[in-house]
């Protein structure tokens, strides 16, 4: 038993219906069942099924449709967040005090 190789295999979702393939590239598109409702896949780009219709009866046109309209819009990309500008109190202008006068040692001496 020690001898023999692991063989792990992914299992993903497994598709609710298979539409057939992309007429672009021949890659399938499936409906699959997720949790915010069922959905089309293709390849890495999933299209939400909208409410008007159901994941029984959509057809491999409106799906690539969907696809394509997902597609075109793109993905939301997350991007850095810019710190805020740190703001720098105002400097409040100093004044510097003069030195006391000594007395005794700054009074002029009599002859």
């Amino acid at each position: 038993l020690l001898a023999k190789a692991k063989t792990r295999t992914r299992r993903g979702p497994k598709p609710l219906r298979e539409l057939g393939a992309h007429p672009d590239d021949g890659e399938a598109v499936n409906v699959h069942s997720g949790r915010y409702g069922p959905y089309v896949k293709h390849g890495k780009t999933n299209a939400t099924i909208p409410d008007t219709l159901s994941a029984e009866t959509i057809t491999l046109e409106k799906a690539t449709d969907l696809i394509a309209a997902k597609a075109a819009k793109g993905t939301k990309k997350k991007t850095a967040k810019k710190k805020p500008a740190k703001k720098t109190a105002a400097k409040k202008k100093t004044t510097k005090k003069k030195p006391a006068k000594k007395a005794a040692a700054a009074a002029p001496t009599e002859d």
